[in-house]
């Protein structure tokens, strides 16, 4: 078990199998020693059912700040893929879309569900 899938599980989530893609892309590529990584949405074990909907009204903003954190996972599972046996991952870059209500302006402390846990799973490195 590598350093992060331990910090995951000690914080009482599971690392997820890399999501199957669901058009013509692949999950992650690796160009030398960066590994991008396409979008994930929040899938778990293929189901988005409890994610879908627009925030506020369709999905309470605690409910897409919960998903955000589940597509960091499913990025996360990703790289994975790619790195090698005792290999540093650092966070350089996160890209985040919220389907939110026309009125509604807290993005952000959505997608900072994915960036908080990013840093508590990577620690400086997670932060970007």
């Amino acid at each position: 078990m590598t350093e992060i899938q331990k910090k995951v599980q000690e914080l009482g989530f599971a690392l997820p199998s890399c999501p199957a893609p669901l058009a013509a892309y692949v999950p992650a590529t690796r160009f030398g020693e960066t590994i991008v990584v396409s979008g994930q949405l929040p899938s778990v074990n293929g189901d988005l059912s409890d994610f879908c909907g627009q925030v506020p009204t369709g999905i309470s903003p605690e409910k897409a700040k919960n998903a955000a954190a589940i597509c960091f996972l499913n990025n996360l599972a990703a790289a994975m893929t790619l790195l090698e046996q005792g290999e540093t991952l650092r966070l350089v870059q996160m890209q985040g879309f919220v389907q939110s209500e026309k009125d509604f302006y807290e993005q952000p402390s959505i997608l900072n569900g994915a960036s908080e846990l990013a840093v508590k799973i990577l620690g400086e490195y997670g932060r970007h």
